[in-house]
């Protein structure tokens, strides 16, 4: 029998219900603070076991993309998601990888690939 964590919608307290499988949603929650029937479950976050170095960490891959003052960081992460994939890309995609493998500016990569940034719909 599992507790349930609860978010009164009128006094905004949290609170936690033991109820088992059965008496779940079968009858109305009431806040033990101030007695209102107006309660939000809280569903809490839920990790994902994976193998550890399986992919570049959500934190690394977040500095990354926005942090693009490190290019080489973005280049390691698009060539380590490449090789985790085994899926081929297209000769630009190596292209562009080791570019900034090799630190080379995103500026610098747009200039020299339009192909890559212009809309197909423009043409």
């Amino acid at each position: 029998m599992p507790f349930y964590d609860y978010r009164c919608e009128d006094c905004e307290k949290t609170f936690s219900l033991f109820l088992s499988y059965s008496e779940y949603g079968k009858h109305a929650v009431i806040c033990p603070f101030c007695g209102s029937n107006r309660n939000r479950r809280k569903i809490d976050r839920v990790g994902v076991a994976r193998p550890a170095g399986s992919l570049p960490s959500p934190e690394s891959m977040q500095a990354a993309i926005e942090g693009t003052e490190d290019p080489r960081a973005l280049g390691k992460m698009l060539r380590d998601l490449q090789e985790q994939s085994g899926e081929s890309m297209p000769p630009e995609f190596d292209a562009v990888t080791g570019r900034l493998e090799k630190g080379a500016s995103i500026a610098d990569i747009d200039r020299d690939f339009p192909q890559l940034t212009e809309d197909p719909e423009e043409e």
